[in-house]
Parts: structure tokens; C-alpha cells; sequence
């Protein structure tokens, strides 16, 4: 599945000196530019947004992204937070200039950045970044139950009210759930609400079952993380692809990509039959290895041909081997790959704000989200793609822990860092890294383990917190806006102590690196 299709978004520090210092030392210092910026956001009016895009952002800016998208950029930073409130300038120098306020949606603190290059005696925006700041540091206390289950509920039920979220909520603690809530609709059109066993689709959290499928074939002996394709597929099409290692497509260091399956030139014409593995490779076995072996690029194609040799070393069909090796040892009764159906399947329909475009962009609009079914219709894939519930999804992970998919020894081989620091959204809390079929993300002195996934109208995550015993899964139709909220949120509560003399994250605003 692609990533969450979001901006990379700035952390921030707080600078030594004061901003009326600096803005005393340089009087043309635009410092009034983030206060200008977040009255804008704070419209909810995408016209505006573009109008202001058009007219006021550096044409170096325009030449890249035209006003439309630029729009869609401040209208997503509008989604998250609702605007700003409490805000104060914290730092300026020339080229940019911060604030620190308060989101109107769930009162969480956020850094508010807007960069600019001066021409012809004006300010010129270069870019406008919002992130969200949280606490951290050895005094602090590891968060009990009760409040880190009532901190995420209360910024849920507030995405909820303003019909930005819909989904399904689950924390457990030392492998034990302490709490569960659905939120929202299941789907819009049908009045179906959301259900606490309505299935929804993981997208790219699936690629943990090719992950685990891999694993046990090489338990098995039938293949080796350092065999290359070609040693146990040695006719497969594509000679680049047959060169590359299991580990690598593994963890996305192949280099394979940036483009995708989806990025095919046939694929808007068959994305709504994709219903098998074969369907998927079709498109797959022609992506381009643009880079060299050992530089990360996330990489959907990648899974997809891992899938394809999962059926062709067990002899069964894909679907059939997660079925029977996968979900059907970890209790996962309600868990399938299938095109979706809301009455006959309790499956959640997709809502989102992105339209496609001419070209089969796609560009986020305010207002209410258009249902659709999840990933066009399509069958998922070893790639991502899968239904399941918030407690199915739990227990594969407890299953995955407890030795009943693979050993221990093999899951501390999988969940070893492979790649280099960058994996998973951009914008998330914490160093992120791909391991097999897996993300391995480190924060404050915590390690934490899990995956991400996104599309149109899907966003989910699942992470287990060894440290603190916490596992986290949220499960959600909407495009993936609160979700981002929610999972910085659950990891910055989660890691806010700092462990082994971690130097602890900042709170507050930084400079744009």
C-alpha cells in the first residue's frame, strides 16, 4: 500500500533569544507571517487557501506545486488541528519564523513553522509546517491505563464530533485489552455505524503477514533471508528483480522504487479487478530498480513478488497459506482478504477527502468525505490489504509473541533493524527503521515494534511496547488525518519517560534543519 499521504512535517526548538529581540535587531523580520498564516488555517476555506497559494508563495514553490496543491497541503494542517489557538511567536531569523499555539479540535500543543525568501521587498512563502509537541524526560512517570486510554478517547471522541474520525480503538497492557471503543460510522451512505467487530483494512499492516509467511519458510528450511530471488525463482522475468535478496525486498533496501505497481501506466484500468496475487504481479514484475541495493526506498512491488514466492515455495495460494499458517493459529476468525462489503461482510466502507485528479493525482479537499470501497474495490495482496478486526489484530500480535507463528528466535531475526533510519509516514515520533516485515522505531530510550498502514480512506497502526508492556491498535475508514494525531499522541505518552540516559526529545519549537 502507498504511505499516508501526508507532508513531512518540522519538529521545533525554542530559540535563546526572545523574538521581539530579534525582531528588534532586523525590523523586517516578517514576524507577523505565522500569525498571518494560522489566522488563514484557521478559516477552513480551501478557496482561500489557494487564492492566498497563488499570490504569496515564492514562485520557485509554484514551479513545483501548482496553488491547488499548496492548498491542499494547509487544508490537511486545517483537518488536524481545526486552527490554532493561543498563539505566540517563539523565534525568527531570516528565512523563517515560528509559533507555538494550541489545536481547536483536541487542545494539543503544535509548533506552527512558515518559511519565506524576501523578493522585491516582500515575503514570499516557501513552505508552512505544523507539528504537534509533547513532553518528555526522566522525571517523568510511565502513564497508567486510565490516563493514556482517556487522553487518546478524548482526542478521538473530538475528531469524532466533527466527523473527521471514525474507527476502532484497543490498548491493551501486559497482554491483557484495558480498553476498546468504536467510533463513528462504518459507512456514511448505509447509516451503518462503527461496530466494535465491524472489520476494517489494514492496508500496509498485512505486509507483517507476507513478513511472517517468509519467516516460517525459512524455519522450514525452503529458503534463506540471504537467497536472491533468482536461487529459488530462477526463471522469474525480470533479471533485476531476480538479483536482488529476500532480505532486502524484505526491508525495503532492494531498490526497488521510488515508483510502484500503482504507478504502472495499466493500473487505473484494473485496479477495481486486482483479484489475486498473479493480478498484482502482472504489474509488479515491470517496476524499474532505480537504486542501488541497500538504499531505502518503501517499496509495495517489493511484497508483492515476496507473496508470489510464498505460493510458489508452499504450493498453495497465498490467501489460503495466511488463512491456514497464519490467521487460523492466531484466533483471527474474523480476518480475510476480499473485496469489501458493508451488509454481507461487516466490513467498513472507505471515506475520504482526496479527489483524483486528470492525471490520477490526487489532491485533499475540505468538507464531507465520498465513500467508496476500500482500495477501488480490489482484492488485497501480500503488499497490503487484508480486513480484520481491532481484537484480530491484537491477537496476531500476541500470537506472534507468545512462539505460535515462529520462534522467538526467528521473531528476534525479523524484528531486527535492517535499513536505515527514515521508514514508515513521514512526520511520526521517533526514528523508524524497517526490519522483515516490520518497523523497529526508537524514542527517548524505548524500542517499540509494529506497522503502519494507509490509503485512500484507510488508516491504521498496531505497535507493541516492550518496556511498558502497552500494545496499541487503532483501526480507522477515514483518510489518514486523526490517525496521525492519534499514533504521535500514543507514542509520545508512551515514551515519555526517558529510558537508559536517552536524551529526551523537545517539547518545543526548533529551528527548520
Amino acid at each position: 500500500m502507498a504511505h499516508w499521504a501526508g507532508r513531512t512535517f518540522v519538529i521545533a526548538v525554542l530559540l535563546a533569544c526572545p523574538v521581539q529581540a530579534l525582531a528588534e535587531a532586523r525590523p523586517r523580520l516578517p514576524v507577523a507571517l505565522a500569525q498571518e498564516m494560522a489566522e488563514l488555517i484557521g478559516r477552513g476555506d480551501q478557496s482561500a487557501y489557494e487564492s492566498f497559494a497563488a499570490s504569496r508563495y515564492a514562485p520557485s514553490v509554484l514551479a513545483d506545486s501548482f496553488a491547488a496543491f499548496q492548498a491542499s497541503l494547509l487544508a490537511r494542517i486545517y483537518t488536524d488541528t481545526g486552527g490554532f489557538d493561543r498563539l505566540r511567536p517563539v523565534g525568527a531569523a531570516p528565512g523563517w519564523v515560528l509559533a507555538e499555539g494550541r489545536a481547536r479540535i483536541t487542545g494539543l500543543r503544535y509548533c506552527l513553522t512558515v518559511t519565506y525568501q524576501d523578493a522585491d521587498g516582500r515575503s514570499l512563502v516557501t513552505g508552512v509546517t505544523a507539528r504537534d509537541l509533547h513532553s518528555a524526560g526522566p522525571r517523568l512517570a510511565d502513564p497508567r491505563p486510565a490516563e493514556l486510554t482517556g487522553e487518546l478517547d478524548r482526542v478521538a471522541r473530538a475528531f469524532e464530533r466533527r466527523n473527521l474520525f471514525s474507527g476502532v480503538i484497543l490498548l491493551a497492557k501486559d497482554g491483557r485489552v484495558v480498553f476498546r471503543r468504536a467510533y463513528g460510522a462504518a459507512s456514511l451512505r448505509l447509516g451503518v455505524p462503527m461496530r466494535l467487530d465491524t472489520r476494517l483494512n489494514t492496508a500496509s499492516i498485512a505486509k507483517m503477514f507476507t513478513g511472517v509467511a517468509i519467516a516460517q519458510l525459512v524455519e522450514s528450511g525452503r529458503l534463506s533471508y540471504d537467497d536472491t530471488l533468482g536461487d529459488r525463482w530462477p526463471d522469474f522475468p525480470n533479471p533485476r528483480i531476480r538479483s536482488l535478496t529476500i532480505r532486502q525486498l524484505l526491508s525495503h533496501t532492494s531498490g526497488l522504487g521510488p515508483n510502484d505497481y500503482y504507478d504502472d501506466p495499466r493500473y487505473p484500468s484494473v485496479r477495481d479487478s486486482l483479484a489475486n496475487v498473479a493480478d498484482y504481479l502482472r504489474l509488479a514484475m515491470d517496476t524499474p530498480v532505480e537504486n542501488s541495493p541497500g538504499t531505502y526506498n518503501y517499496s509495495n512491488s517489493g511484497f508483492i513478488v515476496l507473496g508470489a514466492l510464498v505460493e510458489r515455495l508452499s504450493g498453495e495460494d497465498f490467501y489460503d497459506y495466511v488463512g491456514d499458517h497464519i490467521f487460523r493459529p492466531a484466533g483471527m476468525r474474523d480476518s480475510f482478504y476480499a473485496p469489501g462489503d458493508v451488509r454481507r461482510l461487516r466490513t467498513a466502507a472507505s471515506l475520504t477527502n482526496f479527489r483524483e485528479q486528470p492525471d490520477h493525482s490526487h489532491l485533499f479537499v475540505l468538507g464531507p468525505p465520498v465513500e467508496s470501497p476500500a482500495m477501488g474495490g480490489s482484492t488485497g495482496g501480500p503488499q497490503g490489504g487484508a480486513w480484520v478486526t481491532a481484537d484480530d489484530l491484537f491477537r496476531f500480535s500476541q500470537a506472534l509473541r507468545d512462539g505460535r507463528l515462529v520462534s522467538p528466535q526467528t521473531l528476534a531475526r525479523m524484528a531486527t533493524a535492517e535499513g536505515p533510519p527514515g521508514a514508515g509516514p513521514a512526520g511520526l515520533l521517533g526514528e523508524a527503521r524497517a526490519a522483515l516485515g516490520m518497523e523497529v522505531i526508537r524514542n527517548n530510550g524505548h524500542v517499540f515494534y509494529g506497522h503502519t498502514g494507509g490509503d485512500f480512506g484507510i488508516a491504521s497502526f498496531i505497535y507493541w511496547y516492550p518496556q511498558t508492556g502497552y500494545t496499541t491498535v487503532v483501526l480507522s475508514n477515514r483518510d489518514p488525518r486523526a490517525v496521525r494525531v492519534l499514533t504521535n499522541l500514543s507514542r509520545a505518552l508512551i515514551t515519555r519517560r526517558s529510558l537508559d540516559g536517552a536524551a529526551a526529545p523537545s517539547g518545543h519549537c526548533l529551528p527548520p534543519a
